[in-house]
């Protein structure tokens, strides 16, 4: 049959005032076909269930080692039962914190993470200094303002260093004081310290900000609870259709003979023998924010369809996603090519079809807007090539473990006052890191000709950040 199919791309419409995102797919019906109908598949590929792996605070020997052990463990991209799927890894989440990321070989960097995100994987906030507890004495209740800084300042550093935020957030500490906070800096789902492994998408209706997860750090797995069981808090009796299985640690053991990394190989071994690749091939694995968005798309998602053409409409203001569609009705005769990033399966009239990404993935830029204007080397003085209006300061310490040691950040106007931006006592036990020091987004940037901070060795690096709105007064 000689086809000139036509494929058209993502495109922004406008629906009742409100923007969405569109895609369409074109292709010649065969003769005689009158009606397709099409509906979205509550998970990708049509699977019955998700699974994915969160690893906190970005140890590098586990970030490493994570992508390349986890992709032994495959599903395919085939509808439950068709044969011929194309093997896919399973994947997950570095749920990471900027305060500490690259500050030493014991943390992963940015180059590193970008290698990990290349392989599937993607990066959860995990706040900015990882502050916050209920626990301790004293505990450590963060207020609204504090909040705000640490939510803005992580999904402003990623969106700069990734291209895109995050829209999902681990509680650090499972410190659950920033729940309320989440919607503003576009992050839409959040999961917790942890629970007992499963979850119900369906039953958690339109609020994703306290999903359980499975803790499997080495303690907690050779406890009384766990008993070192590989496939301690997995559903016994298998997922239900709809959950989304959630297993985390903070290390993975890099010695494949040591008893951790043989339970976890263990554990993936069960999973993909009976319910990936090697089985029913009935879950999908994908990163946590990626699982979220899908199912949000697909309970809001319009779908059009007839003989040769389909098109498939999202709100815009939800994350982009590739959604599955299943369609009846197509003559098995007709042929409707694959579309770039997709898949298509088909079995008599039904159709399978995955789209590529409808949207822009992740987080909405976040506002008010900055630029990066200095980083580089510290210096007690920095003066601007221009007045700026002064967003944040970060300020790199590392060594000279003197404790208790204040760093104090100010500013200079133009006209020669001296304003303090902020001021912070280095503890010992919590020094290395990127320490903030910020006006955004809680009080006004003030204008500065210069910027000074305290003069100590332990201070390597700075970053100056202003707003990006062209005001210069």
């Amino acid at each position: 049959m000689n086809l000139t199919p036509k494929i058209l791309m993502l495109s922004l419409i406008t629906q009742g005032g409100a923007l969405a995102a569109t895609w369409t797919h074109q292709w010649k019906p065969s003769l005689g076909e009158k009606t397709v109908e099409a509906t979205v598949c509550p998970m990708k590929y049509d699977k019955k269930w998700a699974y994915t792996i969160e690893l906190d605070d970005g140890d590098l020997k586990t970030a490493q080692l994570a992508p390349d052990f986890f992709s032994q463990f495959q599903f395919t991209d085939a509808p439950p039962g068709q044969p011929g799927g194309k093997p896919m890894p399973v994947v997950g989440s570095l749920a990471l914190y900027q305060y500490r990321l690259g500050i030493n070989s014991a943390y992963v960097d940015l180059e590193q993470t970008h290698e990990v995100v290349n392989k599937g994987w993607a990066v959860a906030n995990h706040s900015y200094t990882h502050k916050g507890r209920t626990f301790g004495d004293p505990p450590e209740i963060l207020t609204p303002e504090e909040i705000q800084t640490e939510l803005f300042w992580s999904q402003t550093l990623w969106e700069h260093d990734l291209g895109s935020a995050p829209t999902h957030f681990v509680y650090p500490n499972g410190y659950t004081g920033y729940t309320d906070f989440l919607d503003a800096f576009g992050l839409v789902s959040g999961s917790r310290a942890g629970g007992t492994g499963g979850l119900n998408l369906e039953k958690m209706g339109d609020d994703f900000k306290s999903i359980p997860r499975a803790y499997l750090d080495e303690g907690a797995w050779t406890g009384e609870h766990a008993k070192s069981d590989p496939m301690a808090s997995f559903p016994k009796h298998g997922p239900a259709e709809g959950d989304l299985i959630i297993d985390f640690t903070h290390a993975i053991a890099t010695d494949p003979e040591s008893p951790n990394q043989q339970r976890w190989k263990e554990r993936l071994t069960n999973i993909s023998s009976q319910y990936g690749a090697g089985g029913t091939d009935e879950f999908w694995s994908a990163p946590t924010q990626d699982v979220i968005a899908y199912w949000r798309a697909a309970k809001t998602a319009e779908v059009k369809a007839a003989p040769g053409s389909l098109t498939v409409t999202i709100p815009e203001d939800l994350p982009g996603t590739p959604l599955t569609l299943r369609m009846e009705g197509v003559s098995a005769s007709t042929e409707i090519p694959v579309p770039e990033g997709g898949s298509i399966y088909r079995q008599g009239t039904t159709v399978w079809l995955t789209t590529p990404i409808i949207g822009k993935p992740g987080a909405k830029p976040q506002t008010p807007k900055v630029k990066r204007i200095y980083q580089g080397d510290a210096q007690p003085s920095i003066v601007l090539d221009s007045p700026q209006r002064i967003a944040a300061v970060r300020v790199r310490q590392h060594g000279d473990p003197t404790p208790d040691r204040v760093v104090t950040v100010n500013i200079t106007t133009p006209d020669g006052t001296v304003q303090e931006l902020g001021t912070q006592t280095q503890r010992d036990t919590f020094m290395s890191g990127f320490h903030l020091f910020a006006s955004t987004p809680s009080k006004e940037a003030p204008l500065a000709a210069s910027v000074e901070t305290t003069d100590f060795p332990s201070i390597k690096e700075i970053e100056i950040w202003a707003l990006d709105d062209g005001k210069t007064e």
